[in-house]
């Protein structure tokens, strides 16, 4: 029973990171656009699949048909996968093809 806490707790707070990063984008993306050495649009456009991404239906259709577990598996992939691509990107070249 107490390891099943645990595991409660770990959920949640990773559920926390996660969120707060899309309220948190206005604090970074200036850093973003300069490092990456895109245009206003382009940090426009980015940011705006983040937000349909993060506000469309699809979500809780997959969780009502594979189940809270299952889905709350795939969105911490998705996040991993995602955050992994930015780190690549911000850490190891441009959008550009030059270096960092």
């Amino acid at each position: 029973m107490k390891r099943d806490r645990w595991h409660v707790l770990e959920s949640a707070l990773l559920t926390i990171v996660a969120s707060g990063t899309v309220y948190a984008f206005g604090a970074y993306s200036s850093a973003l656009k300069k490092k990456l050495e895109i245009s206003q649009t382009a940090l426009d456009i980015s940011s705006l699949a983040s937000n349909v991404g993060n506000y469309n239906g699809l979500p809780g259709f997959i969780c009502d048909q594979i189940g809270s577990v299952k889905s709350a598996k795939v969105g911490a992939y998705c996040i991993g996968l995602g955050y992994g691509a930015l780190w690549l990107l911000v850490a190891y070249g441009s959008l550009r093809g030059r270096s960092a």
